[in-house]
């Protein structure tokens, strides 16, 4: 079961909008799309996705989904995944999940040492400095200007009161993967999948 904002929200959420289980790469299935710039490299291979944008810190890889999100109603997005690499700078990208809604915009940035949401500056240093090595599952519940993120339903970053408190742009999607230049990573994606409610 799903809890929303510290409220049980099983009646507004009954299921999943969308799922990916890489069953195949996400831009061969219908509305995701690939954004790629230098030599990165992606694979899936026995039902998990490798993405590796190690090569050079100018390369990123990313996919992404446009949705119809409501700031007022809010979204939830979970995915497994590990981090299997992560070089760079840390708060400056790499591994990340981006959320967009009508009004606000969000990236979580999942590096070596430490879970952060880089527009509202919030963060959760991990207990152990190889927590990331192992599959962990990310969820960000959003809703008007709160945003909440767990790791293993454990709430690790409440953000209340934060979402969208230094917007950077509004895009009304979803994205996953390595988007920045000062930052690359080796992850490991089992699935993602979200709803808007």
């Amino acid at each position: 079961m799903c809890f929303f904002l510290n409220v049980g929200i099983s009646n507004a959420f009954a299921e999943w909008d969308v799922i990916y289980e890489v069953d195949t790469l996400p831009h061969n299935h219908v509305n995701w799309n690939i954004n790629q710039v230098g030599e990165s490299v992606f694979e899936t291979q026995n039902g998990l996705l490798f993405m590796d944008t190690t090569n050079q810190l100018k390369n990123f890889l990313y996919f992404e989904r446009h949705w119809e999100a409501n700031n007022k109603k809010g979204c939830i997005v979970e995915a497994r995944l590990k981090l299997k690499e992560y070089i760079g700078s840390i708060g400056l990208g790499g591994c990340a999940i981006w959320i967009g809604d009508d009004l606000c915009e969000e990236v979580l940035l999942i590096s070596k040492n430490q879970l952060s949401l880089y527009a509202s500056k919030l963060l959760y240093a991990f207990p152990i400095s190889t927590f990331v090595s192992d599959f962990h599952i990310y969820r960000i519940e959003t809703q008007g200007n709160d945003i909440l993120v767990y790791i293993d339903n454990q709430l690790v970053i409440n953000g209340k009161g934060y979402y969208g408190k230094n917007n950077f742009t509004t895009r009304n999607h979803i994205m996953f993967g390595d988007g920045s230049r000062g930052a690359s990573s080796i992850s490991i994606w089992d699935y993602i999948k979200y709803t808007v409610k």
